[in-house]
């Protein structure tokens, strides 16, 4: 037991300040209860901080005001995409606001997920998982993921031409090119915005 908790510790550590865990994380290491415990004990110790049943996450406090920073919701929705063993990205609207498109801010965190549709409360926070097609959610590099939200933003909101200049900026060649292997086997509108965006002079050159 004094190794499993060693092997959990150390993993825990390395992993940057913030981070969510499911207990499904760990089980490469041991079984199921075993790991359980050592969760737990990292918890008693202050180390971990328990959000929910089976969700943790590493303590962070702001420097500058002494206190404590809660955990980042995407951190949170992927955690919770782990335990149901299905991907999640959040919502076309979510990522349009972060990315500049809209400053309308969504009342409540919207994930899309290969999953069954729900509501999760984490303490006073509510997450809203929506089923969709496996084919809306891109497997891999998580930019690209977040592309193809932006790329239906501008398809639900005719902004294509705002979408191209951003995404060429943001994304390198091979990223958009991964773009448009996955946007083929989604719909004409969409593969037609990734073709011009492989066409688009402007982006890094790296990769």
């Amino acid at each position: 037991m004094q190794a499993v908790h060693h092997h959990v510790r150390q993993r825990i550590l390395k992993a940057p300040a913030g981070a969510v865990f499911v207990p499904m994380d760990f089980l490469d290491l041991a079984g199921r209860a075993a790991i359980d415990q050592a969760l737990s004990r990292m918890v008693r110790a202050g180390a971990l901080e328990r959000l929910a049943r089976g969700l943790y996450h590493v303590p962070r406090i702001n420097a500058a005001l002494g206190v404590a920073v809660p955990p980042d919701p995407d951190q949170i929705a992927q955690a919770i995409g782990r335990r149901t063993n299905s991907r999640v990205v959040a919502s076309e609207a979510v990522i349009a606001n972060r990315a500049g498109l809209t400053t309308q801010v969504p009342a409540q965190p919207v994930y899309l997920t290969d999953g069954r549709s729900r509501t999760v409360a984490i303490g006073k926070r509510v997450f809203r998982f929506r089923h969709v097609s496996p084919k809306r959610l891109p497997q891999g590099d998580a930019a690209v993921a977040h592309a193809m939200q932006i790329v239906q933003y501008a398809i639900d909101h005719d902004v294509a031409d705002k979408v191209l200049t951003l995404l060429a900026e943001a994304l390198t060649r091979t990223q958009r090119s991964a773009l448009l292997r996955q946007a083929r086997y989604t719909d004409a509108k969409t593969a037609a915005i990734a073709r011009q965006l492989v066409n688009a002079p402007k982006g890094p050159a790296r990769g």
